[in-house]
């Protein structure tokens, strides 16, 4: 979904326009559990997103701040399938008939750092503008996929002579 290079100017990008001492408002949520607790386990938890661009539109969300998918190990891609699963779980339960969206926001262009995935069952039901914002969601087997190519690329540098 990007380049190394490229995510690595993000991320200069993304620690310039986020301070490290403002609260986390998921962060907050998981503590106090302040909404609608859709799903929870020990790794995640979900949440109806407060912004809904379609009639089922959720979140979720690890329980470990996260800071975006360019902050994600290669370890943590079983992490990102799990999200999948759960959003899966989530929204063909509540919606069986419709088509699915999911996806993550790619720094600069998230407002909450705290990583969270969007899991939608379409069609969408707001403005275009919205459907806009939607349309730019990285799928979470591109994430997977990315970083399963970091695992390769590192151990590929690591290799003996």
């Amino acid at each position: 979904y990007m380049g190394i290079k490229r995510m690595k100017a993000i991320k200069l990008t993304m620690k310039e326009k986020h301070k490290s001492d403002d609260p986390c408002k998921f962060c907050i949520l998981i503590k106090d559990k302040s909404c609608k607790i859709l799903y929870e386990d020990d790794l995640v938890i979900s949440f109806s997103d407060y912004r809904p661009i379609a009639k089922m539109h959720l979140l979720v969300i690890p329980k470990q701040h996260i800071e975006s998918i360019l902050a994600l190990t290669p370890e943590q891609s079983s992490l990102i399938a799990h999200m999948k699963k759960v959003g899966l779980k989530l929204v063909t339960a509540g919606a069986p008939k419709s088509k699915y969206r999911f996806g993550f926001h790619v720094p600069p262009s998230i407002t909450e750092y705290h990583l969270h995935m969007h899991a939608i069952a379409l069609p969408y039901s707001t403005s275009t503008y919205r459907i806009a914002i939607s349309g730019k969601l990285t799928k979470p087997e591109e994430v997977i996929s990315d970083l399963n190519g970091k695992e390769t690329h590192q151990n590929s540098s690591h290799k003996p002579n």
